[in-house]
């Protein structure tokens, strides 16, 4: 379970949850919110453990989250969930990014 009490001192609190699935804004988010977060390890955790939850049979992985993007996340466990795009529809990590 959650403990939503210890994300009180979380620099990303207040900011737009939009940011944080939108893969153009991965890497300042991360900077400005994930980069001297104290709760950056337990957000991490969290956030592995409700994508590790299966969705009409898959697993997925989208937005930011302890300080990782979903292919850093992908990699991190060795995994190949599926990534959620900005439309929070299915892409292929492997293919080419612009």
């Amino acid at each position: 379970m959650i403990n939503i009490s210890a994300y009180e001192q979380a620099p990303c609190v207040g900011v737009p949850v939009e940011l944080f699935f939108d893969s153009g804004f991965y890497y300042q988010v991360l900077k400005a919110c994930c980069s001297q977060c104290p709760v950056k390890e337990l957000c991490l955790q969290d956030c592995l453990a409700l994508e590790d939850v299966p969705v009409d049979g898959k697993r997925y992985r989208s937005g930011v989250f302890g300080g990782t993007t979903p292919a850093d996340r992908n990699r991190l466990c060795e995994t190949k969930y599926e990534i959620l795009n900005d439309n929070w529809e299915e892409k292929n990590e492997n293919r080419h990014r612009d």
